[in-house]
């Protein structure tokens, strides 16, 4: 005759439910990797979008359009880059273009860009806009703040982040104007 089992021991020999106790042990670490690596490319995504655009509007200043005619400015340059990185939100609002011109590659400047946020309520200073003439050395440099969207995970965590904890994407690139 067998002996009844008490109620801890047949808990305790149950095999049902123990998937759902590995998933809820694993879930969170997979579901971490998966939206740290979405986050990711998200980013990289973002960053060759606007370096792409910076190549771009940097065309329109060295072959001379920006300087001749007088209607390429720095706002509808900011357009330009606007309507080549869609996935970027308010972009206008969260987007600094700076070209200046510098006296030889030595003398590019490596800090002081300022990074526009839309989120801001005191409005940030205007950069330089300074295309420059034919066979004068611009630098163009665009700054721009976007959103993180897992600022606890992975990736996330190691990118420094401004005061509205949002990235700012910074480009730049340094070229010689043509002699038009």
């Amino acid at each position: 005759m067998t002996k009844p089992q008490s109620l801890t021991h047949r808990f305790v020999r149950s095999r049902a439910g123990i998937a759902a106790v590995e998933f809820a042990l694993v879930a969170p670490l997979f579901f971490a990797l998966v939206f740290s690596l979405f986050e990711t490319g998200w980013l990289m995504i973002k960053t060759a979008l606007i370096d792409n655009a910076v190549a771009e509007v940097a065309r329109t200043i060295y072959t001379g359009a920006a300087i001749s005619d007088g209607t390429v400015s720095q706002s509808s340059l900011k357009d330009q880059i606007c309507s080549r990185t869609v996935v970027i939100n308010d972009c206008l609002n969260n987007l600094t273009l700076e070209v200046t011109t510098i006296t030889s590659l030595a003398s590019i400047p490596q800090t002081g860009e300022v990074c526009r946020d839309g989120s801001d309520s005191v409005p940030k200073p205007v950069a330089t806009y300074t295309p420059g003439t034919a066979s004068e050395i611009s630098f163009v440099r665009v700054c721009v703040s976007t959103e993180i969207f897992t600022p606890l995970l992975g990736v996330g965590m190691s990118m420094p982040k401004n005061s509205h904890g949002r990235f700012e994407i910074v480009s730049s690139l340094a070229f010689v104007n043509e002699p038009f």
